[in-house]
């Protein structure tokens, strides 16, 4: 990407308002810097934090990776659901950011297969839906499906890690992997 190119998805998605867009804009024609839009402001806020972005989409996963990166936190990037529970499974991770609209298996479906994971394997991993199916209807399958939360894309860079943070701030999930009667 040359300077004076927009990102991909900043082009085909742009942020709201449209102030932000219009800050957007001047900083990829011009290199204009809006400090109210300065990563920087994001950076520590998840230092330390772990997070597994899964989305099939290589330029959305790129962006949210980029913006997850400069709050702080260490990425670890899948473009599949069954790529997702392997890296679940083999490490420690704090926050799962999951697309829902993907081929073969779906998020909600990956939340379900992730939630029957022990703790050890990711089981209790504190998730967030992050997709364009933005109705209630999507929002309760999402939280029904064992997401915390459900955010709709586009999503805001500062809304995004907030929504992060607070999430870290949430008690433990259930671990849903025992069996009834079963301890």
């Amino acid at each position: 990407m040359r300077k004076g190119d927009l990102h991909p998805i900043i082009a085909e998605n742009p942020p709201q308002p449209l102030e932000h867009f219009a800050a957007y804009i001047a900083d990829a024609v011009f290199g204009v810097v809006n400090p109210d839009l300065d990563s920087s402001s994001l950076s520590d806020d998840l230092n330390g934090i772990q997070v597994l972005i899964v989305d099939d989409d290589a330029d959305s996963r790129d962006f949210i990776a980029f913006v997850v990166e400069q709050a702080g936190a260490s990425v670890i990037t899948s473009a599949t659901a069954a790529e997702a529970i392997a890296t679940l499974m083999q490490s420690h991770l704090d926050v799962l950011l999951s697309d829902i609209g993907m081929p073969d298996m779906d998020g909600y479906m990956l939340m379900r297969q992730v939630r029957l994971l022990p703790p050890e394997q990711g089981g209790q991993v504190k998730a967030i839906a992050l997709t364009a199916y933005a109705g209630d209807f999507n929002q309760q399958q999402a939280l029904q499906a064992g997401f915390q939360q459900h955010l709709s894309k586009p999503v805001e860079p500062e809304m995004l890690v907030k929504a992060i943070v607070n999430l870290l701030k949430v008690g433990k999930i259930p671990d849903f992997s025992k069996k009834p009667g079963i301890s």
